[in-house]
């Protein structure tokens, strides 16, 4: 199985489609499960999914994206690699089984051990998912991807909603969660047709492992800083706070996230074919940045402006205090779609020694600011706010090395951000004055969402922004390439 090209912008917007509707509804079905729950509910859900999410880097192990990577790969590779990433999951999962009791006792929630050894059997599904995910991105079904997602999300979320209003609390949360994850992996197997063969081979794990294991650290790093905030904020602060914490990150969470995933998924195997060509990996690493600062720069700001009606109206004013937050890691998660252009550039050369480096380079700088916030100031707020201007000093990190390899300068990527910076600003801060209006929340939220857009539209056409040239004209051509029966290339 051949590595093959990508078209870049055709794959992505697929796969944003994907993360769209699949996530738009996982928003929908969250926002009821918020109003139906209570802060304390999605505390004891914030500890659980730490300790999942911290094994789950474990049992994928940097091999999906060492599938992805390699030119050329097998039957023999892939099951080897699930067979591998299956063991561990039966060790993690043991592990956790026989810790939850001790886990339970030291957040003093309650008796949650139930909840995490309930969630813990996640890690079977995704050990299987990993691979699937992997192979999808090769043989670039995306689409069927995006209809699996969407129905995996319906089913569970449905199921999720069904528990809340029975009176299981948490217990719904984390069903609907491992529903997911399960549902997802049978819908793909639809698509993929691909068993795991038993066959093994130790020298072709280990090939793949020693690109992989650089990976593994690395995401262990990236995860680990929202790991101990939450931890902290856990064990330090009373359980809401915790709570706030948490359902403030998913919204801008929400934007990272599903804008960097498809990015992982489309920029990896398009920069690998490309692996060879320096100056045109430079090319599309400029383009990319362009592109992604234009779309996601003005979400992340318009969630600023728009974060104290848009908890009224969806949360309700139980969750106000949680506003601040989002506004905060708004800032935090800025420059994350960015970021994962530039870090898979370096993946995509073979060179996960150089991601693995600057996470840990990232990692000094977040724990610093994360340290200094809890001896000067010693409030939640404060640990937030500190990691988010470490998050913005870390962007600049991660470009540091291009420049050897792709000739890639600091200079060229405030060059790429710049215009998108600027829009971004001026529109969303012109949208904020609607607030001063008085009007209720419904309102004012519509009223701030349509205004920034249309400001952001007008400038960009004042300004003859080439970026918003180069979308409207790429949308042209994939509605047309879209089309039942149409023949053109891509």
């Amino acid at each position: 199985m051949e590595i093959k090209k990508i078209n870049i912008f055709n794959s992505l917007i697929i796969k944003m489609l994907e993360r769209v509707a699949t996530y738009g509804v996982a928003f929908i079905i969250n926002v009821i499960l918020a109003r139906i729950l209570f802060p304390e509910d999605y505390s004891v859900l914030a500890i659980v999914t730490v300790l999942i999410n911290f094994a789950n880097t474990f049992v994928k192990g940097g091999f999906s994206r060492a599938i992805i990577q390699k030119k050329e790969i097998d039957d023999k590779d892939i099951s080897s690699v699930f067979y591998t990433s299956l063991f561990i999951a039966v060790i993690f999962y043991t592990a956790i089984y026989l810790l939850a009791p001790y886990i339970s006792d030291y957040y003093e929630y309650g008796n949650i051990s139930s909840a995490i050894r309930l969630m813990a059997l996640v890690l079977f599904p995704a050990a299987y998912y990993s691979i699937q995910d992997a192979m999808i991105s090769r043989l670039q079904m995306f689409k069927q991807q995006l209809i699996s997602s969407f129905i995996s999300c319906i089913v569970s979320g449905s199921i999720g909603i069904i528990l809340a209003y029975r009176g299981y609390g948490v217990f719904s949360l984390v069903i609907q969660q491992l529903l997911n994850q399960i549902f997802q992996c049978i819908t793909i197997t639809l698509f993929l047709k691909w068993y795991p063969k038993l066959v093994y081979s130790y020298g072709r794990t280990k090939i793949l492992w020693s690109f992989g294991w650089k990976l593994l650290v690395a995401n262990i790093l990236e995860n680990i800083l929202q790991d101990i905030i939450s931890l902290t904020i856990g064990k330090k602060y009373d359980a809401n706070q915790l709570g706030y914490y948490n359902r403030a990150n998913q919204f801008p969470n929400l934007i990272a996230k599903n804008i960097s995933a498809p990015i992982n998924t489309v920029i990896l195997p398009a920069f690998s074919y490309e692996q060879h060509n320096m100056e045109r990996i430079k090319e599309l690493i400029s383009n990319s940045m362009k592109v992604i600062s234009y779309m996601t720069y003005p979400m992340f700001f318009g969630l600023i402006i728009i974060a104290r009606p848009l908890v009224v109206v969806l949360l309700t004013e139980k969750w106000l205090p949680a506003v601040i937050f989002i506004q905060v890691l708004s800032i935090y998660y800025l420059n994350w779609p960015t970021s994962s252009v530039i870090l898979q550039a370096y993946n995509s050369i073979g060179r996960s020694d150089i991601y693995l480096k600057l996470q840990i380079a990232r990692k000094i700088v977040e724990f610093s600011f994360l340290g200094t916030a809890l001896i000067l100031f010693d409030t939640p707020l404060a640990i937030a706010s500190f990691s988010a201007i470490a998050s913005l000093i870390n962007m600049v990190i991660n470009v540091l090395p291009a420049n050897k390899y792709f000739g890639y300068k600091v200079k060229d990527l405030f060059v790429d951000i710049s215009p998108a910076l600027m829009l971004s600003l001026i529109s969303c801060t012109s949208a904020y004055t609607v607030s001063y209006l008085n009007l209720s929340s419904g309102v004012t939220l519509l009223l701030e969402i349509v205004v920034a857009i249309i400001i952001y539209i007008k400038l960009s056409l004042i300004t003859k922004n080439t970026t918003f040239i180069y979308l409207i004209n790429k949308l042209k051509l994939f509605s047309i390439n879209a089309k039942p029966g149409n023949k053109r290339s891509k």
